[in-house]
């Protein structure tokens, strides 16, 4: 018996447009398939996710859209709210990252981590547009990556996914008035000193001992291996956001890693707050497994950044046990991105294709480790080849059978007795690939598919029948195919129910 109760994350969408397809492989729907299996397996699991709702994209947004920043956002968590739901993704609870809950959590971790020690005030360049007298905050400025030759935004570049300091974002441009009369200049800001608490925390401990996958592992200690910086957790020229509880820094707002990953405590906080849990039962105790799913770029704040920011304010916060880093869905030679316009959004999507389509496709080529790269005629390949002609007309042909052939004393069928069960259970409490689960999954339908062809159950007993010769062999062909068929429903239930966490509702469909 699993005796751990299962606290699973998907990394916050970045809500200031519609969702790509690109969102939904990086993190969100694997969270959810995950989570759909861990019913299925009676596990005590829940699954929290929300809209990360701060930063400086949504004053761009909200500008272009000519309405205020508070009404763009929650439009925007709306309406990704609602085309996830469309997805097939259930939440135990979706909140957004702009709640009392997160606020009051984020003030609380912040006055901890300033009273331990952990915050200094320094003098720090920040671009600053000459024509508009503003300074740019993150992404109100972008340019070139010196790294890749990149798209660099703010503090990140969108290609290379490297953390930017100023001197590193080349011929930077203003996104306010659109020219390049930039010059850098001294503020001063907050910053949070990751190396002090890493190494008072002993978190190379934490790290060495955690089962981190060996993809985001190696991101880490990238990082790690060059020499952790403090990072500046204030931001200046921007008035969305939480505002900092300190003297001096009251008209500056949170940096938008900071408040946000605090968001996976503060909208579970939101959850307790209807279900009558408690915040501590899940996020301050052993008896918790944290999972927690997000893409490549991320990789750096949940491996580093937030567990120092945990670790720093409270000894008994839980760190994750399990980090799912994904890479990757290329648009050609570009990552999806809504800010680019690379990609197919997903409403899109969602018009063009039925979304289980887009579940299985995405789960069979999930980017565990390297960049995939998305085309249409990979998707139709893909979505012929596997779902309908293995997966689609082995149910089919079998049911079909069946009923012509009236069975109705079809066997019960205990799927937790399969050997296929066994497989899939030791994969999630372990390795956790998800696209091999699905190709587990799709190798028992094409064994289905030849015991079939091999047995062929639709050939008649009757005595006139050129298969048969007599009417006692007709009986005893019938007999055969009836236990044959019988044995194809078991495979069929057997593999309905544990591909049903990826096509939900088409196995709903089946079912009914």
């Amino acid at each position: 018996m699993y005796n751990k109760k299962i606290l699973i994350t998907s990394a916050l969408p970045y809500i200031h447009g519609i969702l790509h397809i690109g969102n939904l492989v990086g993190s969100l729907l694997p969270a959810d398939v995950y989570y759909k299996y861990m019913k299925l397996l009676n596990r005590d699991v829940i699954f929290i996710c929300g809209s990360d709702s701060h930063g400086t994209m949504f004053e761009v947004s909200a500008k272009k859209a000519g309405i205020p920043t508070a009404d763009y956002v929650y439009d925007m968590h709306e309406k990704n709210k609602k085309i996830l739901e469309c997805f097939g993704l259930e939440f135990t609870y979706y909140g957004i990252t702009n709640s009392e809950n997160n606020k009051k959590i984020t003030y609380e971790i912040f006055k901890k981590l300033d009273k331990n020690g952990y915050i200094f005030e320094k003098n720090s360049e920040m671009f600053y547009c000459e024509d508009c007298k503003l300074y740019l905050a993150d992404r109100w400025v972008e340019g070139k990556c010196a790294h890749c030759g990149g798209l660099a935004r703010g503090d990140q570049c969108d290609d290379c996914t490297k953390i930017l300091d100023t001197n590193e974002i080349l011929n930077p441009i203003c996104i306010h008035c659109g020219r390049k009369n930039i010059t850098r200049k001294k503020l001063k800001n907050l910053y949070l000193d990751l190396p002090k608490i890493w190494a008072h925390k002993k978190l190379d401990v934490w790290l060495n001992s955690n089962k981190m996958d060996s993809f985001p592992l190696a991101v880490t200690k990238g990082y790690l291996n060059k020499g952790l910086k403090a990072r500046a957790i204030s931001r200046s020229g921007t008035n969305w956001g939480f505002h900092i509880p300190k003297q001096g820094f009251e008209e500056q707002v949170f940096y938008v890693w900071f408040d946000a990953p605090i968001g996976y405590v503060g909208i579970t906080k939101d959850w307790c707050d209807i279900s009558g849990e408690k915040l501590e039962n899940w996020w301050k105790t052993n008896k918790v497994k944290l999972v927690q799913f997000l893409g490549k770029d991320n990789i750096f704040f949940h491996s580093i950044f937030f567990p120092c920011i945990l670790k720093g304010a409270d000894e008994n916060y839980n760190l994750v046990n399990k980090l799912k880093g994904y890479a990757f869905l290329l648009g050609g030679k570009t990552k999806f991105s809504k800010s680019r316009g690379v990609g197919l959004n997903n409403e899109v999507a969602l018009e063009t294709f039925p979304a289980d389509y887009w579940r299985f496709y995405l789960i069979y080529k999930l980017p565990e480790k390297t960049d995939t790269l998305f085309s249409w005629e990979d998707f139709q390949r893909i979505i012929n080849k596997e779902l309908i002609d293995n997966f689609g007309n082995l149910v089919h042909r079998v049911k079909t059978l069946i009923k012509t052939k009236n069975i109705i004393d079809l066997p019960q069928v205990n799927i937790e007795k399969s050997t296929l069960y066994e497989k899939i259970k030791n994969n999630l409490d372990n390795e956790l690939l998800l696209s091999k689960v699905l190709k587990d999954i799709l190798n028992e339908c094409a064994e289905a598919n030849k015991f079939m062809q091999d047995k062929a159950p639709w050939k008649s007993g009757d005595s006139n029948d050129k298969f048969t010769q007599s009417k006692k062999e007709g009986s005893l062909r019938e007999a055969k195919n009836k236990e044959v068929l019988k044995e194809l429903y078991i495979k069929i239930q057997i593999i309905s129910k544990l591909i049903s966490p990826i096509i939900p509702n088409a196995i709903k469909r089946l079912e009914s």
